[in-house]
């Protein structure tokens, strides 16, 4: 009964803590319901009205054309002071752990939900969650009306022995939705190449033709994946005890797909929509990344599924 319910087009995404990014059958997406599901998200996005202001239009306006965009020195430098501080001591007497548990790892991470913090975070949640400016610049990039404070997390990485597997499943270039959807970091420390510095395909988070032929082509396995069956193993990657498909070949070339990896020193803002093709870069040395990472997916949420949600999220 439930993967009747699972398959129904209106309560499906009820059964969900989240939006997912791809459902159904594999006979369902061949038929094309992963197309339809992405131009009907597309067609009511482009209806949507927003409101621009002064403020935020230039940022908002790197976010429609590139799918990111940074702001610098985000905060004075004793505000930084302030939440670095705040961030060391939510951590304090934390230890790190394997990511995703995979024993002999090479990466680790620990990350905290602000709504975990009972006696510290309110400033993190003064200049991230209830941030007026950063909760307009969502607003407008996925044109949708805040309802709610956005979901913040405190994360922490870094990579052991050179010698451990890479067990980072994020590290493969993906999606997150086929949708708009607007996730920001912040980080209290300086990024790059040797600490996972994020990486970004921009343009990749416009609707094109080859895009949509693209995510035909990768429902098809993706349906078949969660069956057990991959339909060409060479297009799936292995991370400890993860699957993930990969973008064919033939459609990263149809879509000009070019990886731009973002480094930026810290106290520095990125806010990326990623519907855009996306990764976290590698962690060739064990120099930490700490970021403050501000996610605003439940905006796809459909109506009503906060109330009805067993999780309250």
């Amino acid at each position: 009964m439930h993967n009747f319910l699972a398959n129904l087009p209106i309560l499906r995404a009820y059964l969900h803590n989240s939006v997912p990014y791809h459902v159904g059958s594999i006979w369902g997406n061949r038929l094309g319901l992963q197309v339809l599901r992405t131009t009907s998200q597309y067609l009511q996005f482009k209806v949507r009205s927003r409101s621009l202001a002064n403020d935020i239009s230039k940022c908002v306006s790197a976010v429609d054309e590139d799918g990111v965009a940074l702001i610098e020195n985000f905060l004075e430098p004793s505000q930084f002071e302030k939440v670095r501080a705040e961030f060391e001591a939510a951590f304090k007497g934390i230890e790190l752990s394997p990511y995703k548990n995979d024993v002999n790892a090479k990466l680790f991470r620990t990350q905290i939900a602000l709504s975990e913090l009972k006696h510290v975070g309110s400033t993190i949640s003064k200049h991230f969650q209830q941030n007026d400016m950063l909760n307009r610049i969502a607003s407008a990039a996925v044109r949708r009306k805040i309802s709610r404070l956005p979901d913040v997390h405190l994360d922490w990485y870094q990579s052991s022995s050179d010698g451990a597997a890479d067990n980072d499943i994020e590290n493969i270039l993906h999606a997150d939705l086929h949708t708009a959807t607007v996730k920001m970091f912040f980080y209290l420390d300086n990024v790059n190449e040797s600490n996972g510095a994020f990486i970004y395909a921009k343009g990749s988070h416009q609707l094109t033709l080859n895009r949509l032929r693209h995510e035909y082509e990768f429902s098809v396995r993706q349906a078949k994946l969660k069956k057990g069956v991959p339909s060409d193993k060479a297009l799936v990657e292995v991370r400890g005890k993860e699957f993930r498909n990969t973008i064919s070949p033939k459609y990263r070339q149809a879509m000009n797909i070019e990886e731009t990896q973002i480094c930026v020193n810290r106290n520095t803002l990125v806010i990326a929509n990623n519907m855009g093709f996306h990764r976290r870069g590698e962690f060739p040395s064990n120099r930490p990344r700490r970021s403050i990472q501000i996610n605003y997916r439940y905006l796809e949420e459909p109506f009503g599924k906060r109330l009805l949600s067993r999780s309250g999220r």
